[in-house]
């Protein structure tokens, strides 16, 4: 498969793995998800240690879900 075709398989194993853990609610689940993101970054050409970095300095500006805070709307 070329990058594309390939990204679109993933795409879709990406949707059908969300759709297992809806189902399970397991976490194995979320592992399933975690593969097929870092298969996904890494097409895109950005590692695993890249998209943590990404990750993390979005954590750090924006904050998390920990709070269990949800932003409703925000002003650009």
């Amino acid at each position: 498969m070329n990058g594309e075709e390939y990204a679109h398989c993933l795409e879709a194993k990406l949707d059908e793995e969300v759709r297992e853990y809806h189902t399970d609610q397991n976490v194995e689940e979320l592992a399933d998800i975690l593969e097929v993101v870092f298969a996904l970054a890494e097409n895109q050409g950005i590692s695993i240690d890249k998209l943590m970095e990404i990750y993390r300095c979005k954590h750090d500006r924006r904050g998390g879900f920990r709070e269990r805070i949800f932003l409703i709307s925000k002003e650009d």
